[in-house]
């Protein structure tokens, strides 16, 4: 130890032990000494004095170490003793120096080890150190011993610190002390460099601000006290952001008796990016070969199954799962048999091999591709049993496509785009002589030789220099010649084939020496058959116009004949209501029933000759339309009125709904009301005790043009058939025979209602179920054109 250390050493800790009231010296005055085992001398290091003492203060103030003689002659053993002022006269220092002339003197050791001795003195006039004393100075060595030893153990501990500093600083890689709360302590410039920091700004810093979601890490670090000893990887992000993965190797050690965490850090940032760049290598792999159609299965060297992609999973109707780890040969040892040679002669030979195998567990064919290499076997499988069962269907269509060919009627060639043959069917050589080696290779002009190869050599011409032609899908007659020279009428018709960019065509022949025989023959029963026609269409035209004229006479003799039979007819029924009147006056009440019934007949004959009239004059086109805007729910109200009598008389209810806006309609009022009676008289006329239901309403067309007027009948009577409904409109029929003779009528109104509203753009239409009821509508429009022609 250097003497400046000593000396602050003895400042640090013998000061306070001799200032302590308790520990007083039995001297006025003492000296401390340094033993220097190397140079064999003793050394004043400094004193203290009672004078020195009492004004506050404890002087160690030599300059310079006076350096004594071997005083005590291995003092070390020997103290504590008392020395006489005779034996150290002959040096005099310390009477020269201090007067003193008696000491006693206590040895100061260190782990065992002499280091020097702590004396005191007095003056000559003072007695010599009593035994007491000398005990005292003892205890008080003693204590000194202690407090020094305080001192270099401090001393020692930061002399170990900083030779620790320096060798971390002499590191290259980063070092880092952390106390027992984890805050830096010391760190090396490595340290700082990787942190991207000042190493003065490190200590005090909480290594919890550099690493990333580090609870985990931080906690295995406060578990260190347990462990000794812990290593993991973290996250680290600098100041400027940047992120860096390190390695953490963590010890526990011992820093002047209190605990420390020493952590040695080693960049790994490049090994986790060429690990992530690794990953993302693998991952991209393995999407490759999940994402193929193929599917995809490693073995090992052992012939265990390393990898299995989905696709495989479904070709093979395994889990991975089962697979995975396993032996091939266990797994799939249906495929595997019939694949082991391969596959045994792929790893052997190091060749990649392909071939077509059948897996007959799934009834499944599948192409098979195997790729050797240091670890193993790569083997890609591809479903081909879709193309499999294609390739055998094409050669099932190429066989019955050719035993067509060979058992067609007509004669098939293809030739190519310069009108070379290229094959064709058995029918051609039958049909012209000609054998496969004699055509084959000729050009098709020697079939048609003359104008009609000309012919045939233009269109092939003019369609491979314009893409087109007009004979492409069409049929024509060209003459064939033969192999003996004979000639045929033949059907000729070209289309086009394509294969890849080769263009050829398909010239099929057909012999139509028959077909023109048939074709002359029909046109002769052709011609006779039209001469016949001619004949009966002539004979069709005199029974035509025969037939009208008979129609025209008939109706002129129904108008005439109904012109006559009003005349008399009015005037029976006129006097007949004269004379009733007259009875009733008379009282006469049996000849007013008679005359009543002469009146009634009279006038249902009359209703009868005027329905036959206005049926002549439509049928004749003479009947003309009466124009005119009218209120229909005052229409309406008289046809009600009219109605009322025969109502009560069967006891029929009648429910009646009109809409609001029906307002007004141009049509021909007469037959409208004409119209609607008929249809309202049938439905009171055929139920009885029972209920008959009017609905008037506006019907609007799409687009909003001439809405219609609906007048619906809906009644609960005896209803009609579906086989009746066919008859309801003809002239003089009734749905049944009985009608007539049990409800009356001439079966003529609904007829006419029809035809009148057909003049007029409506129609009549009616569906009805036996037993239940009938439902007629009379559909007209609002605004009714003159010119409207019947239906």
């Amino acid at each position: 130890m250097m003497t400046t250390d000593v000396s602050a050493l003895l400042g640090r800790h013998v000061a306070p032990v001799l200032d302590n009231p308790d520990g007083r010296l039995p001297a006025g005055i003492a000296f401390f000494l340094r033993h220097d085992t190397d140079s064999a001398q003793i050394s004043l290091l400094g004193y203290s004095g009672a004078t020195f003492r009492s004004e506050g203060y404890f002087h160690l103030a030599v300059k310079q170490a006076v350096m004594l003689p071997d005083l005590f002659g291995g003092y070390g053993a020997a103290m504590p003793l008392s020395l006489s002022a005779a034996a150290l006269a002959e040096k005099n220092i310390f009477q020269r120096e201090f007067g003193v002339s008696h000491f006693a003197a206590a040895s100061l050791r260190l782990d065992g080890r002499a280091m020097g001795a702590l004396l005191v003195g007095r003056g000559e006039q003072e007695a010599p150190f009593s035994p007491q004393e000398i005990t005292a100075l003892e205890a008080t060595a003693h204590q000194l011993e202690d407090s020094l030893q305080q001192g270099f153990c401090a001393a020692k501990n930061r002399r170990s610190q900083e030779r620790f500093r320096l060798l971390n600083e002499q590191v290259s890689n980063p070092i880092v002390i952390l106390d027992c709360d984890l805050k830096i302590r010391e760190a090396n410039r490595a340290t700082a460099s990787l942190l991207g920091m000042n190493a003065e700004d490190l200590p005090g810093c909480g290594i919890e601000a550099f690493f990333v979601d580090g609870g985990r890490q931080l906690q295995v670090l406060r578990d260190i006290e347990r462990d000794g000893a812990t290593f993991f990887e973290a996250a680290v992000q600098r100041p400027d952001g940047a992120l860096l993965h390190v390695d953490v190797h963590a010890n526990l050690i011992t820093l002047g008796d209190e605990p420390m965490i020493k952590i040695f850090l080693r960049d790994i940032s490049a090994r986790k990016q060429a690990e992530e760049d690794l990953r993302q290598t693998h991952q991209h792999i393995r999407h490759i070969l999940e994402s193929t159609n193929d599917a995809y299965v490693a073995i090992d060297d052992d012939w265990n199954i390393t990898y299995f992609n989905a696709r495989a999973e479904d070709l093979f109707q395994v889990s991975r799962e089962q697979m995975l780890g396993h032996s091939l040969w266990d797994q799939l040892p249906e495929f595997a048999s019939s694949c082991c040679k391969k596959f045994h002669h792929s790893r052997t030979s190091d060749k990649m091999l392909q071939f077509e195998s059948y897996y007959p567990p799934l009834d499944r064919w599948v192409e098979t591709h195997t790729y050797p290499h240091s670890d193993g076997l790569s083997i890609f499988f591809r479903d081909i049993t879709e193309r499999r069962q294609a390739e055998l269907m094409l050669r099932d269509s190429e066989l019955r496509l050719r035993t067509i060919l060979d058992n067609m009627m007509d004669g098939i060639i293809s030739v190519d785009s310069l009108g070379f043959i290229e094959t064709f069917n058995p029918m051609v050589e039958q049909l012209t002589g000609y054998s496969a080696e004699e055509l084959i290779g000729t050009n098709v002009s020697i079939l048609a030789p003359g104008i009609q190869s000309k012919k045939q050599d233009k269109f092939i011409r003019c369609y491979l220099t314009n893409g087109r032609s007009d004979l492409v899908g069409q049929r024509s007659e060209l003459t064939v010649c033969r192999r003996d020279g004979s000639v045929f009428p033949a059907e000729v018709s070209l289309s086009e084939m394509r294969l890849g960019r080769k263009r050829s065509f398909i010239v099929t022949l057909r012999d139509v020496t028959e077909k023109k025989r048939v074709e002359a023959e029909l046109q002769r029963y052709r011609e006779h058959l039209e001469e016949r026609v001619r004949e009966r269409t002539a004979e069709l035209v005199v029974v035509r116009d025969q037939a009208e004229q008979a129609n025209r006479a008939k109706s002129a003799f129904l108008a005439n004949m109904s012109h006559e039979l009003r005349t008399p007819l009015n005037a029976i029924i006129g006097y007949s209501e004269l004379l009733q009147d007259e009875a009733g006056e008379r009282g006469l009440l049996d000849m007013c029933n008679d005359l009543g019934r002469i009146h009634q007949a009279g006038d249902h004959l009359l209703k009868l000759i005027n329905s036959v009239l206005d049926l002549s004059k439509i049928e004749a086109g003479k009947h003309v339309m009466d124009l005119e805007w009218f209120n229909v729910r005052g229409m309406v109200q008289e046809c009600l009125s009219t109605l009322q009598p025969l109502l009560e008389k069967n006891h029929t209810q009648l429910e009646y709904h009109c809409a609001d806006d029906v307002g007004e309609m141009l049509a021909d009022n007469l037959r409208v009301r004409q119209s609607l009676l008929n249809l309202l008289s049938n439905a009171t006329k055929f139920t009885r005790d029972g209920q008959v239901t009017l609905e008037v309403f506006r019907e609007i067309q799409a687009g909003g043009e001439n809405p219609y007027l609906l007048f619906v009948v809906i009644d609960t009577g005896i209803g009609i058939s579906e086989e009746q409904i066919g008859l309801l409109f003809q002239s003089f029929n009734q749905a049944d025979n009985t009608i007539s003779s049990q409800y009356g009528g001439s079966g003529l109104g609904l007829a006419i209602s029809r035809s009148l509203c057909r003049l007029m753009g409506g129609d009549i239409t009616v569906s009805s179920r036996l037993g239940e009821g009938s439902r007629f509508e009379m559909r007209l429009p609002e605004v009714v054109k003159s010119e409207s022609p019947p239906d």
